[in-house]
């Protein structure tokens, strides 16, 4: 979702596409900057390790 920001999408259609508000969207920008794809494969993988 900030990649598709990131290539010129307005923030507000983003959000209402994505089912949330704009300052969620920074909220999570945010936390999210500087992390590559492999970081958050793996951060979504002990989630679903940490459910079961």
């Amino acid at each position: 979702m900030v990649k598709v920001a990131e290539s010129g999408i307005p923030i507000k259609e983003l959000s209402r596409k994505y089912g949330i508000n704009e300052q969620s969207f920074y909220r999570l920008a945010n936390k999210l900057s500087g992390l590559e794809l492999s970081d958050l494969k793996q951060i979504k993988e002990l989630g679903r390790k940490i459910q079961n």
